[in-house]
């Protein structure tokens, strides 16, 4: 089952790089070494989660039962959160980027997968991890989901506060309208 998530994050990948050309240019950008941290503790999850080779000592050890229900049930989550991720990132189109910028022309999206969060490409990356997880199965795969989850809470924080500064009212009446993760509830 760990080929097949691998393979549904490999597809996302994919469709990230190739949906980054064309990207349009940014009027003012957070710093780049926020983002290369970003890229870093990614990288760094997705390794941890999905290499065999760091299945040692307590990270190799199962915290749940090697059943198929648990990996169908991964399985299934991850294709679903994946999906949510590659709505929300097609549709951001040429005003997608991976660090925080303000763009020519720069417009809040409140439509498709951003009417239920504020920020719906990490609710795929979160709900993805929690289905890897669950495809795992080992304590590696919990240690990779909760520093996704720390993670996206600091950036999530951080770009709040910066979305406020450049967008103003419209963000914050956003901010009352629609959660920031989970659609409904956080």
């Amino acid at each position: 089952m760990i080929g097949l998530a691998d393979s549904i994050w490999l597809v996302l990948g994919l469709y990230w790089a190739i949906s980054a050309c064309g990207i349009k240019k940014s009027e003012h950008a957070a710093a780049p070494g926020l983002y290369f941290l970003h890229v870093c503790t990614l990288v760094f999850a997705f390794v941890l989660a999905l290499s065999t080779d760091l299945r040692f000592g307590v990270l190799g050890r199962r915290f749940l039962p090697d059943t198929p229900l648990f990996s169908w049930c991964g399985i299934f989550i991850l294709a679903v959160s994946a999906s949510y991720a590659i709505w929300a990132r097609w549709h951001l189109g040429k005003n997608w980027s991976g660090n925080l910028v303000i763009r020519p022309d720069h417009r809040l999206i409140r439509t498709g997968p951003y009417a239920f969060s504020r920020h719906p490409i990490y609710t795929g990356i979160i709900g993805g991890m929690f289905g890897t997880m669950l495809v795992v199965g080992e304590w590696r795969g919990l240690l990779a989901l909760v520093l996704i989850v720390v993670h996206y809470r600091i950036k999530v924080s951080r770009e709040e506060k910066w979305l406020l500064q450049h967008l103003g009212a419209e963000y914050s009446q956003y901010c009352r309208e629609v959660r920031a993760i989970v659609p409904f509830i956080l």
